[in-house]
């Protein structure tokens, strides 16, 4: 009878090695990346401002965040369901993501608050104003 995935050999005294045993190896790998991924995030948390307050105003949007800090973004760096919604579907927008998001409801439209700080840093804020 030959050896399957992970099985053990009486006759060859041996761990088949064809196939990747299941749940055992790749289990542990796969909870030791989880749990390095959280561990990076946590330490994220404590250098990166989290978004506590967000307003629209006119044609910008105002984010402020937990150090103080607030960040006016034009609506032409927006996704484009946000800066050509209507003032009150665009005005309806959620802070998630522990401060990470920003998400609008009626609109089905979420972004990433850290690329959408990045993108107004390098340049395209800049040509928007």
């Amino acid at each position: 009878m030959a050896t399957r995935c992970g099985d053990y050999s009486p006759r060859s005294k041996a761990i088949c090695t064809t196939c990747v045993n299941p749940g055992v190896s790749n289990m542990a790998m796969s909870e030791q990346s989880i749990q390095t991924a959280l561990d990076k995030g946590r330490q994220l948390d404590h250098v990166q401002p989290k978004a506590v307050a967000v307003r629209m105003a006119a044609s910008r949007m105002i984010l402020g965040f937990d150090n103080g800090a607030e960040v006016t973004v034009p609506m032409s760096l927006l996704p484009a369901a946000v800066a050509t919604a209507s003032p009150q579907d665009a005005a309806h927008v959620v802070i998630e993501g522990g401060g990470h998001d920003l998400y609008w409801p009626p609109l089905d439209e979420g972004l990433y608050i850290p690329d959408l700080c990045a993108r107004a840093t390098f340049g395209e804020l800049a040509q928007a104003a």
